[in-house]
C-alpha cells in the first residue's frame, strides 16, 4: 500500500494534501494493530510522528493509547483539541465521555455520552456510563433511570449496577424511573 501510494505522488496522481491523508490512514491503520497487540507505548510513539498528516482516524489511535495506557489527561486533551472538527464522530463522543469520567469532568461526561446514545442508539456500556455521570452530578433519578436501562439492555450489568442503586435509593428513597425521552435520548 505504501509503495503504491508513493508510486501515486511520483506520477503526480494525488495531491500533496491526499498524499498526506492517506499516509495518515496507513499510519492509523499501524498504530491500531498496536493498540490491539497492547503495544500502547508503540501505538503512542507512532501516532505522535505522524499526527501532522492532518487524518482523523490518527487522532482517535492516538487517544485510544493514551486512554489504554491510563493517560486520561493526555487522551482528554487529544480528543478535547480535536473538538470542534470531529464532534458529530460518535467514537469522538465515545473516547471524551471516557476520559471524561476518568477525570471526574463529570457534566463533560454526561454531554458526550448523551451524543454518544443519540448517534449510536447507545448499548448497555454508553448507558451505564452515562448513568454514573448523572450520579455523580447528583441528578438521582435521571442515574437510576439510566443505569436500570443499562441491566434491562445487557443483563451482566446487574451487578454492576447495585452498589450504585443502593446508594441513590439510600440517598433518595421514592426515586422512580423516567422516561428517556425525558433525557433527551
Amino acid at each position: 500500500m505504501e509503495e503504491m501510494l508513493k508510486l501515486a505522488q511520483r506520477e503526480n496522481l494525488i495531491t500533496e494534501s491526499t498524499h498526506r491523508q492517506m499516509k495518515g490512514y496507513i499510519i492509523a491503520d499501524k498504530v491500531n494493530r498496536a493498540n490491539a497487540k497492547k503495544k500502547y507505548e508503540l501505538a503512542e510513539s507512532l501516532a505522535r510522528e505522524h499526527i501532522d498528516s492532518g487524518y482523523y482516524g490518527l487522532y482517535m489511535e492516538l487517544a485510544n493509547a493514551y486512554s489504554y495506557q491510563k493517560k486520561y489527561q493526555e487522551c482528554y486533551d487529544v480528543v478535547k483539541q480535536f473538538s470542534d472538527n470531529y464532534q458529530y464522530y460518535y467514537d469522538y463522543q465515545k473516547r471524551m465521555g471516557w476520559c471524561s469520567l476518568r477525570l471526574e469532568k463529570w457534566d463533560e461526561a454526561k454531554h458526550a455520552f448523551t451524543r454518544y446514545i443519540q448517534m449510536t442508539g447507545g448499548n448497555a456500556w454508553s448507558f451505564f456510563n452515562l448513568g454514573k455521570a448523572y450520579g455523580y452530578l447528583d441528578n438521582y433519578p435521571a442515574a437510576y433511570t439510566l443505569l436500570i436501562h443499562s441491566a434491562k439492555i445487557d443483563p451482566s450489568y446487574s451487578d454492576s449496577i447495585k452498589g450504585y442503586i443502593d446508594h441513590i435509593l439510600d440517598e433518595k428513597p421514592n426515586t422512580r424511573e423516567l422516561e428517556l425521552s425525558k433525557l433527551g435520548l
